[in-house]
């Protein structure tokens, strides 16, 4: 649950990045927003992997 938080975080901070693009005064924050919200998604998406194969793994076992 936690990563689709994380994952969520950061698709929201990198659409607000996007918007911030169309603002000249705005680019650098564009621009952070943009890295952040790429490792938000990284995270997300990479702590939701180990999640599910954590349970593949619990149920091959039983």
């Amino acid at each position: 649950m936690i990563h689709l938080v994380i994952g969520g975080f950061g698709n929201t901070t990198f659409l607000v990045g996007s918007v911030f693009f169309l603002f000249p005064s705005l680019e650098r924050m564009a621009l952070w927003l943009f890295v952040a919200g790429s490792l938000g998604m990284c995270v997300g998406t990479v702590g939701e992997g180990f999640v599910r194969h954590a349970r593949r793994n619990r149920k091959s076992r039983a």
